[in-house]
């Protein structure tokens, strides 16, 4: 859960990358003046700057508006690199006007105040809940239906996993039984007969 009073220069976390899950983070091009250049001229130059905009689910305005680092690109590569195409990022989660357990009028007061999926109405913190009536319920109604699709997705994962290991058993039961199946007898050869040798004294006789 990320501090009420957070640090808009990095929302440093101990686990960052988690804290950073409920982040509304934009990239953007502002104009910003080259002092420099305007020195030099003598008049207002301004240049195309990429900024990155940070916004905690919950409220309206952004905690951050800053010049982009090269960090920051690191940090949110899947928004920046949306920001390059030109489009936009699409929410990960379940969409609370998709949702159903809230009036539509509902999800739209919380859009307003940048809580778009039920995962983020489920981490809001305490001090922006306070901006939304019921909100108590509302967050605990959503955590309760991320719990519950959480059992039912292991649940199915288990179920996939058995069907796997069965087809896995089926299938050696198979080779076992064909492996095992009785040859047909061979019927035996006719027997040579064996030309016996003649003594001494029958060749004796016969010569």
């Amino acid at each position: 859960m990320l501090n009420s009073n957070p640090n808009p220069e990095d929302f440093s976390s101990s686990n960052q990358q988690e804290a950073d899950k409920s982040l509304l983070v934009r990239f953007v091009h502002r104009q910003r003046q080259d002092l420099e250049a305007s020195k030099e001229l003598g008049r207002p130059v301004f240049k195309e700057v990429e900024y990155i905009e940070i916004r905690l689910a919950g409220k309206r305005d952004p905690q951050a508006v800053r010049p982009a680092t090269l960090r920051d690109k690191q940090r949110f590569p899947k928004h920046y690199e949306a920001f390059q195409k030109r489009t936009e990022l699409p929410l990960e989660g379940t969409p609370l006007a998709e949702w159903g357990k809230i009036p539509r009028s509902t999800a739209e007061e919380l859009a307003f105040m940048n809580v778009k999926t039920v995962e983020q109405l489920a981490d809001i913190n305490d001090t922006h809940l306070a901006n939304f009536m019921n909100g108590n319920g509302m967050r605990e109604a959503a955590r309760k239906f991320l719990a519950d699709e959480g059992s039912k997705a292991n649940l199915q994962a288990r179920i996939k996993e058995q069907d796997v290991t069965i087809a896995e058993m089926q299938e050696q039961i198979k080779q076992l039984s064909e492996a095992m199946v009785t040859p047909e007898p061979i019927e035996p050869a006719e027997p040579v007969a064996r030309k016996r040798r003649k003594t001494k004294a029958a060749q004796t006789e016969d010569s």
